[in-house]
């Protein structure tokens, strides 16, 4: 820049190179050497003195070089290692997805599908996958933990749980529940859910021999005698299904002041239904919570309890129903 042309590092060594030189010369002839002698002293100064600050330059500059391709270096090495990392990360996955008994393909079909929405996908559509992608994922990490959640009542996992049963249901019900198993004229049973629900369990004792046992805890005292509640017994019993009955009043202080509905598959999963009221009390208890238990425990617990009601229940057989079916003369 005009008025600043000294600051150039150029322009200081070679000033400062023939200051030295000129320093030398006065030197030279202070000490009586020959013109020519002073002069050849003051090349010979200004040469050593250019070289050393050329060489003092090439060292600096060296050392910012080794700097920066140290910068670098680190900088490509930890790319280099991150995407190792990632490639590792991945072909662990990629094989965790293979071994996974859930599926592999089911599995790397959701993520094909996940991936396939894009940033041309309205907002509206991306929000609704990503909250279902969110639950699903959640859903997954609860049953790993042992115990998954729903604010409400989900009669998905019921029938998801019907269609996987191997071996045995064992469910309790309650009649006055607003939800699975609830009022027998308006409720759960007559519903297109109920009726989707009793074909998954007749195909369950069909087609897999599955045993299925189901205990109706009577709220009102007069509803073995409902010829409503009779037509959901004998469709039951009609596919397999063994049924008992029990008296709410028959249930011990300590269960029906905690009571909550559950089917118990396989002896590996608790679906259990939370009431919002305890059990025997007025009024109709709703569903507020449905719960998946799978911790061997507390499955175990809800095994003995089922143990106990099922002794403590009575069977509905042909002949009580008679008693209430048949017309009166």
């Amino acid at each position: 820049m005009p008025g600043r042309w000294w600051r150039s590092a150029v322009v200081r060594k070679v000033l400062g190179t023939l200051a030295l030189g000129a320093l030398a010369v006065g030197l030279g002839l202070a000490t009586d050497l020959p013109l020519v002698g002073a002069v050849l002293l003051s090349c010979f100064v200004s040469g050593v003195a250019l070289v050393v600050q050329v060489l003092v330059e090439v060292e600096h500059r060296l050392e910012r070089v080794e700097r920066a391709h140290d910068r670098q270096t680190a900088e490509v090495t930890a790319r280099v290692a991150d995407t190792f990392r990632q490639a590792n990360d991945a072909t662990r996955l990629v094989a965790q997805i293979d071994a996974c008994p859930v599926g592999g393909e089911l599995t790397r079909g959701f993520v094909r599908n996940a991936a396939r929405i894009d940033a041309d996908t309205p907002p509206l559509v991306q929000d609704l996958a990503r909250a279902s992608v969110d639950r699903t994922s959640t859903f997954l990490k609860e049953l790993r933990e042992g115990e998954a959640k729903y604010e409400g009542e989900d009669t998905e996992w019921l029938m998801s749980l019907a269609r996987s049963a191997r071996h045995s249901i064992d469910a309790t019900t309650s009649t006055g529940l607003q939800g699975p198993g609830g009022d027998v004229v308006s409720g759960f049973w007559p519903s297109d859910r109920g009726k989707r629900y009793l074909r998954a369990q007749h195909q369950a004792v069909r087609d897999r021999g599955v045993r299925i046992r189901r205990i109706f805890v009577l709220e009102r005292p007069g509803l073995a005698a409902d010829p409503a509640f009779a037509e959901v017994v004998r469709e039951q019993t009609d596919i397999g299904i063994e049924v008992r009955v029990l008296s709410a009043r028959s249930i011990p202080p300590a269960l029906s002041a905690s009571w909550f509905d559950f089917v118990l598959v396989d002896d590996t999963v608790s679906y259990e239904s939370v009431l919002g009221a305890a059990i025997g009390t007025a009024g109709s208890p709703s569903i507020i919570e449905t719960v998946l238990v799978l911790r061997p425990d507390r499955v175990r617990e809800r095994a003995v309890r089922f143990a106990e009601l099922w002794e403590a229940a009575e069977p509905f057989t042909e002949p009580f129903r008679d008693a209430f079916t048949r017309p009166v003369s």
